[in-house]
């Protein structure tokens, strides 16, 4: 049977207009190639003792993927690294951080910083460590802080650390996943993995960064050309922001327009600080194809947006599915992006149904014609079409 595939084209790492400077090659662990010669997965390498480093869809702390080690050997400390190169670091100011998941007493985890000159070979300049993770059943953050690198300092690598501790059972495995290694000076956003997954025709958009400083809002744009000047802003209502915030934070946008198969569609994101300055970001693209793909995500409870009958008249009962007690909001635009009724505005679990009888905020009825309704969930949004006919 065929079906709607999907290909997924990741902007990694920062790639933005104002050309933020951070200096690791997939921190997110969203590119795989499982134990593959450029290391597993891509940029990323096993060092002496780590068995094997596998790509982790059930424990991740964001994005889609996260790195699953293993160590079987206790004598000596297992590493994950990557290779920093032929950069300009001396005498600059970075800041470094990555999350760990560890709740397994027999190790421990660190992240570390190996700074290196020229030379050959190569002599080590200094060495800078975070803390050790403890045993908890969660994501931990390993924070190096903010360091100033050697004044000579070329090279050098990034590397989580695994060490023996007290109850080695011969057999660690801890998760890796979302490094951080950027300039020290604040940018208005860090942006991490930006990609789109296309699935039962509907095509998702998730977005993380690492710090905002003033962002108030994100809006999508669209285009089936690589030219921003061509491309339309898709989003109903802004798409709030983090404001102020050094932690990593996840947004989906849901785009459920009639996209054809066969062609390939452009997407942007723009975010604007509080002062109303704006910041455009590399777009990514993805093609519709109609193939088999099996890793192609299911659409879960949680994520099922219908409305039904479509076309109506003079009503239609909206239906969506909320995993965990979270605020959701429910609006309906019409095709000028202005709003017409808020629906729904509360605290929600589970199967929600909710009619619409045509009406708008001060009960007038509606005319016939092409109507959206937004679902808000968290950091979640959902848009998709209805149409009134009388």
């Amino acid at each position: 049977m065929k079906k709607i595939g999907i290909l997924i084209f990741i902007m990694m790492l920062f790639s933005v207009v104002s050309n933020a400077a951070c200096y690791v090659d997939n921190g997110n662990m969203e590119n795989w190639t499982n134990n593959g010669a450029s290391g597993p997965p891509d940029y990323w390498r096993n060092g002496a003792y780590l068995d094997t480093s596998e790509r982790e869809s059930g424990t991740v702390h964001g994005g889609t993927y996260s790195a699953k080690l293993t160590v079987t050997d206790s004598t000596r400390t297992a590493e994950f690294y990557q290779d920093l190169n032929d950069g300009n670091y001396g005498g600059n100011d970075y800041e470094i951080k990555a999350y760990v998941y560890d709740n397994d007493p027999a190790g421990k985890v660190r992240l570390s910083i190996w700074w290196y000159d020229n030379a050959a070979p190569a002599n080590l300049l200094r060495k800078d460590v975070s803390s050790y993770s403890t045993d908890t059943a969660g994501w931990q953050l390993l924070n190096i802080g903010t360091v100033t690198a050697p004044a000579n300092a070329t090279q050098g690598f990034l590397e989580y650390e695994i060490e023996e501790d007290a109850g080695w059972d011969g057999d660690v495995v801890v998760y890796a996943d979302d490094v951080y290694f950027c300039d020290a000076t604040p940018l208005p956003v860090v942006l991490g993995n930006f990609f789109a997954k296309y699935n039962q025709d509907e095509l998702s958009l998730t977005w993380t960064t690492y710090s905002e400083h003033g962002n108030s809002y994100w809006n999508v744009y669209r285009s089936e050309t690589n030219s921003f000047n061509q491309s339309e802003k898709i989003n109903l209502a802004p798409i709030e922001g983090e404001g102020n915030s050094n932690e990593l934070h996840e947004y989906h946008y849901v785009d459920s327009a009639n996209l054809e198969e066969g062609n390939t569609y452009y997407y942007w994101l723009e975010s604007v600080d509080y002062s109303g300055n704006h910041e455009l970001y590399d777009p990514i693209s993805i093609e519709i194809t109609n193939e088999d793909n099996p890793e192609a995500p299911e659409i879960t409870e949680a994520n099922v947006i219908k409305n039904y009958p479509n076309p109506f008249n003079p009503s239609t009962t909206i239906e969506f599915n909320i995993a965990q007690g979270e605020k959701v909001a429910l609006d309906i635009y019409n095709v000028k992006g202005e709003k017409i009724i808020r629906l729904y505005n509360g605290i929600s679990k589970g199967k929600n149904t909710i009619v619409w009888d045509g009406k708008d905020n001060n009960g007038k009825v509606v005319s016939s014609g092409v109507y959206f309704y937004q679902v808000v969930s968290g950091k979640k949004m959902y848009n998709k079409k209805m149409i009134l006919l009388k």
